[in-house]
């Protein structure tokens, strides 16, 4: 699945990424471009706030982590009240570097 943010487009992609990083999103120079969410994450509640998470690096490549981190936050918990869920089924998995 193809995430378009800003005129940049990433594929969105689960994988493991070992123990501690929920997710990462590449560069936007980078050409093929991924955002990548741990196929560890359980909850929709965290799938959420990690994919806004991410999404918001990828609008806003310039703010520094703490205000990327609480308006992630933030947002999901809202969304996630009002009823949004991200299925993670649908998206194709990469293989793990942790195999």
């Amino acid at each position: 699945m193809n995430i378009k943010l800003r005129n940049n487009t990433w594929k969105l992609v689960k994988t493991d990424l070992g123990s501690s990083i929920r997710g990462e999103i590449d560069p936007p120079a980078y050409v093929n471009k991924s955002i990548k969410l741990s196929s560890r994450l359980r909850k929709q509640s965290e799938i959420l706030e990690v994919f806004l998470h991410e999404c918001l690096h990828g609008c806003f490549w310039d703010l520094d982590e703490g205000a990327i981190d609480k308006a992630a936050y933030d947002i999901s918990k809202a969304l996630y009240k009002l009823g949004a869920r991200i299925e993670t089924d649908k998206l194709k998995t990469k293989k793990s570097k942790y195999k």
